[in-house]
């Protein structure tokens, strides 16, 4: 049960992680 429950949490703490990082590249370009 534990482990059913720990994937889709990697999924989106790996999804959150990829957003992110796109947001952050996002507002250096417009910055800069």
């Amino acid at each position: 049960m534990f482990g059913m429950e720990l994937i889709p949490l990697q999924q989106s703490f790996r999804q959150c992680r990829i957003v992110g990082l796109s947001l952050f590249y996002i507002f250096n370009f417009s910055n800069g």
